[in-house]
């Protein structure tokens, strides 16, 4: 088992992030991350559906884009004597999946070890979350109508065959969901049908859909959290802002907020860009579903006997 690394999904980052990082989708077909079976397959969906920790909403079922309500699929079971409830029952996912519906795994990256590698390397990469999401599509289904996702997204097919749809980004990007009527789209920028080892990225706030062809269709959505400009920024004034001299805040004049505000401009002066750049790194390490340690081996390590 394996995950492809940062260079496999985009190419060469200087073209990647010069040409199309925020700015417009990006196709790389001929299975340039190698091997489809060695990151995720059916099989290994056989397995983790029928592992009673795979809860809902980690895998959720979805039949004309409108979620099935778990109680459909899910039942209560005694683990150490304790009740858990919305185990799945997995002859009953089957059964919605035979009639049409999609199967989201979400947040793989918490269950999967190479996919959280993979997770994590974007993370600091881009200095923020990523999490993966896998979606299981019958033969000619169209799980979800034409919308954009606040997230960037490199989608990589790993069976069957799918048709996309992807238009230009909207002019005005919130990082916000949203979603459309195929007859208001019109022409889309790129129509194209992915096959099992491509990959297409999509910008966040870009409106797509996709179809399944002839096949069950199986792709992994990679997913980043934008960065804006105003988080990066907020971080950098919340660091130069934790001493003494911003807290706390009493009844004072403009003239004392006025030298607050002076004494900040001067410290973002004196910012070392290196360093926060750096720092922004570290805070994607520390995401949730990125996070990695070794606490239990440098234990075992330090009580070896010398």
């Amino acid at each position: 088992m394996r995950a492809p690394d940062f260079e496999e999904l985009v190419g060469d980052p200087e073209v990647y992030f010069a040409e199309y990082a925020n700015k417009r989708p990006m196709l790389r077909s001929g299975s340039p991350i190698g091997d489809p079976q060695e990151i995720l397959s059916l099989a290994h969906l056989d397995k983790l559906i029928h592992s009673e920790a795979i809860r809902p909403p980690y895998i959720r079922v979805f039949s004309g884009g409108v979620a099935v309500p778990p109680a459909r699929y899910t039942r209560t079971i005694k683990i150490q004597g304790i009740d858990v409830p919305d185990v799945v029952i997995p002859d009953r996912v089957y059964a919605l999946f035979r009639d049409g519906a999609t199967v989201t795994w979400h947040s793989l990256n918490q269950h999967v070890p190479h996919l959280r590698e993979l997770a994590r390397e974007l993370s600091i990469r881009f200095g923020t979350r990523s999490d993966i999401t896998a979606f299981l599509t019958p033969p000619r289904k169209q799980g979800f109508e034409p919308h954009h996702d606040p997230v960037d997204v490199f989608a990589l097919q790993l069976e069957g065959t799918k048709r996309w749809r992807v238009w230009k980004p909207i002019r005005e990007r919130r990082g916000d969901i949203g979603h459309y009527r195929l007859e208001d789209l019109g022409e889309p920028d790129l129509d194209v049908t992915l096959r099992p080892g491509d990959v297409l990225h999509i910008p966040f706030n870009t409106p797509h859909m996709a179809v399944s062809e002839d096949q069950i269709s199986l792709h992994l959505s990679v997913m980043v959290q934008p960065l804006m400009w105003r988080d990066l920024m907020l971080r950098t004034v919340e660091r130069l802002t934790q001493d003494d001299g911003f807290d706390p805040v009493h009844a004072e004049g403009e003239s004392h907020v006025a030298g607050r505000l002076e004494r900040l401009a001067s410290r973002l002066l004196e910012v070392d860009v290196s360093a926060e750049l750096a720092g922004r790194a570290a805070q994607g390490a520390r995401a949730d579903g990125s996070r990695d340690g070794r606490g239990f081996r440098s234990q075992n390590t330090e009580h070896l006997p010398t």
